[in-house]
């Protein structure tokens, strides 16, 4: 049987605000101050991502219907097109390309999942690699993907950091990565509360 590409998929789910403040309406809650009560919903973001021969990646908006292709070696254009996903892929600094497909349950347009944490782990190689990406909403209110990188790197025997919105580490312990996206599970439910 021929080996089989390196797949990872993650799921996580959506989250919608009742009340309070936001980024909706700053002019009232930057004068007004506010509070916002928050809850997930039973909607989620799908990702999967799939390792390549090449050093192409190709991102899919399933959703939005939205394909967009580059080469490492030239990298990424940010032209308003999953620059999000773009910017994660650079930030992980991968040696050989990838495909991902991104699908989410929220109606386009609906402004569901806006401002959100993920943090994603890998093993390739042998080796552990983990990202996190953290919206400008949630790093304004004090979550670092910086700090959750530290604190759950050294879980798989690594070190790494970043700046608020996106962080990443390599770690050589593998079998520690359920371990290490607990923690991070964790950790961001202590910022947020």
């Amino acid at each position: 049987m021929a080996d089989q590409p390196a797949v990872i998929e993650a799921i996580a789910p959506l989250r919608i605000s009742f009340v309070g403040g936001g980024t909706d309406f700053p002019h009232w809650f930057d004068e007004h101050g506010g509070a916002v009560l928050s809850t997930t919903i039973d909607h989620v973001v799908r990702a999967r991502v799939t390792a390549r021969d090449d050093r192409v990646v190709e991102l899919r908006s399933l959703d939005l219907d939205q394909l967009v292709a580059y080469h490492l070696d030239d990298g990424p254009v940010y032209d308003g097109a999953l620059d999000l996903v773009k910017a994660a892929i650079v930030d992980a600094g991968l040696d050989s390309g990838v495909t991902v497909e991104i699908r989410s349950e929220a109606p386009p347009g609906s402004g569901l999942g806006g401002s959100s944490a993920v943090v994603l782990g890998g093993a390739f190689g042998g080796k552990a690699g983990l990202v996190a990406l953290v919206s400008k909403e949630l790093a304004d209110r004090g979550l670092s993907a910086g700090s959750i990188i530290r604190e759950i790197a050294p879980i798989v025997g690594g070190g790494g950091g970043g700046r608020d919105d996106m962080a990443q580490a390599g770690g050589k312990d593998p079998a520690k990565l359920d371990e290490a996206l607990a923690a991070a599970r964790t950790a961001v439910e202590r910022e947020l509360d």
